[in-house]
C-alpha cells in the first residue's frame, strides 16, 4: 500500500488500480482509475510517479494529479514482481530476476543489470553498495550493486528467511519458526550474526525504526526489541494485542496491517512502552506491503493497491520532536564543546540515501558518522573523538537533493 497527500490507490486483480479520495476516511470515494493492473504485488513511489507490479510487467503512473493518473510507461517482465524500491534515479526489483532498472525518465525505464540464479527472489533491502535478498529457497543473498549494470552475488546465507527490513545498519531476518536472527552488515556486504532472539510463536512480519525492532506474531501480538546496541537486545514491555501481519516504522509511528481482511491500525510509538492508538480503518481489505510518502500510506496485496490520506493520525506526541519533517533536518550536536563524544540529531523527509559526514576545516574527511539508506523521521549519529585532534570540525548532512552543515569543537 502507498498513500499520496489525499489519495488512496488501490489495485484489484480483476478491476486494476482504483483510486479514492480519502480526506473524510469515514467516507472514502473514487475518483479515478488506473487501468491495466492486475494481480499487484509490489509499489513504490518516488516524487509525482506510482511504480507498480503485477504478474508480467512493471508498470509507471504520473500521479502529480492522482485523479486523473496517467500511466507513462510499462515494462515487460519475465514473471511476476514481488518486491520494488526506489533509491534517487535507480529502481531495484526482485521476482525472476533480481533487477536494477536507471528510472531517471520514468517514462522510459530502461534495465541496466541482472542477476539471476537457480531460484526466483522475494523480499528485499537496499543499502549503498548492496542489497539483500529472499530467495524462493529461503536463503538470504547478498547482492553487489556497487556497478549497477552488472550486481553478482556477494555471498548466500543458508536460513529459512520469510521476512527481513534494514535500519541503520543492522539487517533483521525472521526464519519460517519463531526466530528473529539480527546482521550487522558491514560496508562490504559481509553480514555477522548477532544473538538471535526466539519468540513462542510464528513471526508474520518485521519492520524497524529508530533503534528499535517491531516484530508481528502469530499468537502474542506486536513484540518491540531495542535494538540501540544491537550486541544487547531486549525487550520493551508493550500492549499492542490482536494478530496483524505486515509492519512499516516511520518515524514514531508504526503501521500495522490486520489479519482477516480487518484493516489497517497506526499508532504512535513515540514511547515504544506506551504505545498510543491515533488511527485505524476497517475497510476490509487483506493488505500487503506498505510505503509511505508524507502524510499517504500505500499499500499492496496480491489483488490491491490502495492509498490511505493518514494526516489525522499522524499528530505528534512532542511536538517539539516532530517525527517526519518537511525538510531535511540537521540539528545542534550535544554536548558542544564535547570532550570524548557527542551526538548529532538528523531527521530526513522521506527514506533514501544519506550521508553524515566529519571534515576539519581544511576540508579533509575526519570521519564517516552514517552513510546508507535510511528511513524518513528523526536518527542520531555517535561521534568518538578517539585520536582526533582538538579544534573546529565541519559536519555535513547529504541527502537527496539537500545538503545541510552543522559544527561541533572537539577540546581536550
Amino acid at each position: 500500500m502507498a498513500v499520496k497527500e489525499n489519495l488512496a490507490y488501490v489495485g484489484l486483480i480483476e478491476q486494476g488500480m482504483r483510486v479514492l479520495d480519502v480526506s473524510d476516511p469515514a467516507n472514502p470515494v473514487e475518483t479515478g482509475y488506473l487501468d491495466q493492473t492486475y494481480g499487484i504485488e509490489a509499489v513504490a513511489i518516488a516524487g509525482h510517479y506510482c511504480y507498480t507490479g503485477d504478474l508480467r510487467s512493471l508498470h509507471v503512473f504520473n500521479i502529480a494529479n492522482p485523479s486523473q493518473a496517467q500511466k507513462v510507461a510499462s515494462l515487460p517482465l519475465e514473471g511476476q514482481l514481488k518486491g520494488i524500491q526506489v533509491v534517487d534515479t535507480l529502481a531495484y526489483m526482485t521476482g525472476y530476476k533480481f533487477s536494477i532498472l536507471n528510472v531517471s525518465n520514468p517514462a522510459s525505464p530502461k534495465i541496466l543489470g541482472e542477476y539471476r540464479y537457480n531460484n526466483s527472489f522475494t523480499e528485499l533491502a537496499v543499502d549503498v553498495d548492496y542489497a539483500y535478498a529472499i530467495e524462493t529457497e529461503q536463503r538470504v543473498a547478498s547482492i553487489d550493486i556497487k556497478n549497477p549494470s552488472h550486481p553478482i552475488l556477494r555471498k548466500r546465507y543458508y536460513l529459512p528467511a520469510q521476512h527481513l527490513c534494514l535500519s541503520d545498519g543492522i539487517l533483521f531476518v525472521s526464519d519460517s519458526e519463531d526466530t528473529l536472527h539480527i546482521y550487522r552488515a558491514s560496508p562490504q556486504g559481509d553480514l555477522t550474526e548477532l544473538t538471535p532472539y526466539a519468540f513462542s510463536s510464528a513471526i508474520y512480519g518485521v519492520g524497524a525504526g529508530g533503534g528499535y525492532c517491531y516484530v508481528t506474531t502469530s499468537k502474542n501480538g506486536v513484540r518491540i526489541l531495542d535494538v540501540r546496541n544491537p550486541e544487547n537486545v531486549t525487550e520493551v514491555a508493550c500492549d499492542i494485542s490482536g494478530t496483524y501481519t505486515t509492519v512499516l516504522i516511520e518515524g514514531q509511528f508504526c503501521f500495522l496491517a490486520k489479519t482477516l481482511y480487518n484493516g489497517i491500525d497506526i499508532y504512535n510509538v513515540y514511547n515504544p512502552a506506551a504505545p498510543i492508538l491515533v488511527g485505524t480503518s476497517k475497510d476490509g481489505h487483506q493488505f500487503g506491503d506498505f510505503a509511505l510518502d508524507g502524510k499517504m500510506l500505500y499499500t499492496a496485496a496480491h489483488n490491491r493497491v490502495a492509498v490511505y490520506n493518514c494526516a489525522p493520525a499522524l499528530l505528534d506526541v512532542a511536538p517539539s520532536t516532530p517525527s517526519i519533517p518537511t525538510q531535511l533536518q540537521l540539528d545542534p550536536a550535544y554536548p558542544n564543546p564535547f570532550n570524548s563524544s557527542t551526538v548529532i540529531p538528523f531527521a530526513l523527509p522521506r527514506s533514501g540515501s544519506a550521508r553524515l559526514t566529519l571534515f576539519d576545516l581544511n576540508g579533509r574527511q575526519a570521519a564517516k558518522l552514517a552513510d546508507g539508506v535510511l528511513s524518513s523521521g528523526r536518527h542520531e549519529a555517535s561521534l568518538n573523538a578517539g585520536a582526533l585532534a582538538a579544534g573546529v570540525y565541519i559536519i555535513r548532512l547529504e541527502a537527496g537533493d539537500g545538503v545541510r552543515y552543522g559544527k561541533v569543537v572537539l577540546v581536550r
